[in-house]
């Protein structure tokens, strides 16, 4: 429709349109999204103030969400490291009872690691020589 010449007389055209035709899906080429028509439908009752209100409250509602997920996440994520600490403490208790020097060898490591730039190209074999000792250890763990 955007090649009919009326479309120019039609104010608000899109708004229009898509709030006349509820089961219209496209309209010149760009598809109609559920937000163009909570807006649409906003404009009707209230004309560009009340458009604006329930745009407020939708990206309120979009950013309150999004806390949610972000809140929901470190929550997991505090969840798994406390599991894993718990986990790592456990291992080096049995190690140290075997006094094999494992345990004394990661924290070595791991003190090294903490010290070392990101850029350093050492830092992942010294990452890898931790995850090693955490993989023995486990295996010694689950014995």
């Amino acid at each position: 429709m955007k090649a009919n010449p009326a479309v120019r007389h039609v104010v608000n055209y899109r708004k229009v349109m898509t709030r006349a035709l509820p089961s219209l899906t496209y309209l010149d080429e760009r598809p109609i999204m559920d937000y163009e028509r909570i807006f649409a439908d906003a404009f009707a009752r209230g004309g560009k103030e009340e458009e604006d209100r329930v745009r407020d409250e939708l990206k309120a509602k979009q950013e309150n969400e999004v806390r949610n997920r972000v809140k929901h996440y470190k929550e997991m994520e505090d969840e798994g490291k406390a599991k894993r600490k718990e986990l790592m403490s456990k291992m080096m208790d049995v190690s140290r009872a075997k006094k094999n020097g494992k345990v004394e060898d990661y924290e070595r490591a791991k003190e090294e690691y903490e010290k070392m730039n990101d850029n350093d190209c050492k830092k992942k074999v010294v990452l890898k020589k931790m995850h090693f000792l955490e993989d023995e250890m486990k295996e010694e763990y689950k014995q």
